[in-house]
């Protein structure tokens, strides 16, 4: 093993030729680098998003939400012992504010007890008011206050469809806006609005304990815990119809955008394998005069396939070494990155603006990510080791592949009419 380490060290700094080989095999290397780093920090920021996005979901709603088929009595709704169950009243309403603005709301009613002893009511992030409405009250996500025009104090009307007796029943009450609270999650802060249970007969012509949906919060809520527990909660509450976070649609746009991650990963991949086959049949045409003495002082075609296979090992580990540590650099110090960035464009619009030729007005500021519409303040990054793996094991793999698929050449390589034109 140690000559044949001998060998490759020789080949691979080998003066002959060295220009053109050397800039190859400096090629290749940048392209495993690449082929590394890129897919890791692009797979790294979409996990952090989706972990983000994971994160503020469940701060607002719950791991699984189950649908009653008929009203029921909240009492006789949870069951759950290990996880956390909460019993409430959902649905939609026309909030109408006294500027004549009117604004579709998704109107949840809970007990005071399940405001202040439910953990996702502890997360929201209170910009005006109380995040608990009293009686008379109701709390307004942030965008949907925003859109009525209205603030603390206020009172708006809420215009509510009843079909509990029967028929269409049309309701109007006047509430008072106790709070403001940020969700985080810019369709649920379009929507979102809170009030006590005691407001339901008013609003419903129910009594103030029937409740139509049921939050169940499990430990550790990873997807496939859920599923693995869901069959049994199904039997536990027959007469809802249960459904998981993560069927929500997001969560499936962010597995289709993984998986075309994964197959951009594969693609930059297959280059680099083109790449370093091209580098590695380059080498043996370079010493095919070498491969010749080698194969007459007696070593075997399988050890000479070694050689090229170090060589190829070599440079997809070098690649892969500094591909892993530029890939994870750039992830960890990406808002500085993005901040050089946005201070970059603001100046080329500074003077942009000096010399009268810019479209934007003197006080814009651009911003790569909008806290506005983004709800973030970084962007968000989350490392997995799998992902680690995975990118080795398929750079290692190109790399072996590349080498074996230069058997045949090598085998092709008569030593005597070689030698005998040299």
């Amino acid at each position: 093993m140690r000559i044949l380490i001998f060998i490759t060290s020789k080949f691979l700094f080998s003066r002959k030729n060295k220009n053109n080989v050397a800039k190859l095999s400096l090629f290749s290397l940048i392209m495993v680098s690449i082929g590394v780093a890129v897919p890791l920090i692009v797979i790294s920021i979409t996990n952090g998003f989706q972990n983000s996005l994971k994160e503020k979901i469940e701060n607002y709603n719950f791991n699984i939400i189950g649908f009653a088929k008929d009203l029921t009595y909240k009492e006789d709704s949870c069951k759950e012992k290990i996880n956390t169950c909460v019993a409430f009243y959902e649905d939609k309403v026309i909030l109408k504010s006294p500027l004549e603005i009117s604004r579709i709301s998704n109107l949840r009613a809970f007990s005071i007890e399940d405001y202040q002893n439910t953990q996702i009511f502890k997360t929201y992030k209170i910009l005006a008011g109380s995040s608990i409405p009293s009686e008379g009250g109701i709390v307004l996500a942030e965008s949907l206050a925003i859109n009525l025009g209205v603030g603390i104090g206020d009172t708006i009307q809420v215009l509510s469809l009843d079909t509990s007796l029967g028929f269409k029943n049309f309701s109007i009450n006047k509430l008072r806006i106790d709070g403001i609270v940020s969700l985080g999650y810019a369709e649920l802060d379009l929507l979102s609005s809170f009030i006590l249970n005691t407001e339901m007969p008013k609003l419903f012509y129910s009594e103030k304990n029937l409740v139509n949906r049921i939050g169940i919060n499990i430990k550790n809520p990873s997807e496939e815990v859920i599923k693995k527990l869901m069959p049994n909660l199904k039997k536990e509450y027959p007469n809802y119809e249960l459904r998981s976070m993560y069927e929500d649609k997001i969560f499936q746009d962010f597995k289709e955008e993984k998986s075309m991650l994964t197959i951009s990963m594969l693609i930059i991949l297959l280059i680099s394998f083109i790449v370093i086959f091209i580098t590695i049949n380059v080498f043996i045409v370079d010493k095919k005069f070498d491969i010749a003495i080698l194969k007459v002082i007696g070593i075997k075609e399988k050890s000479i396939i070694k050689i090229f296979l170090i060589q190829s090992i070599t440079i997809i580990t070098i690649g892969y070494i500094i591909g892993f540590t530029a890939g994870s650099f750039i992830t960890k110090n990406i808002q500085i990155i993005i901040k050089v960035f946005e201070t970059l464009i603001n100046n080329i619009i500074l003077y942009l603006n000096i010399l009268g030729i810019s479209p934007f007005p003197s006080y814009y500021k651009y911003s790569l990510m909008p806290e506005d519409k983004f709800y973030l303040t970084s962007l968000p990054y989350k490392f997995f080791i799998t992902d680690f793996i995975i990118i080795g094991i398929t750079a290692i793999s190109v790399g072996i592949l590349a080498s074996l698929m230069t058997y045949k050449k090598i085998m092709s390589f008569a030593p005597a009419s070689l030698l005998r034109n040299e």
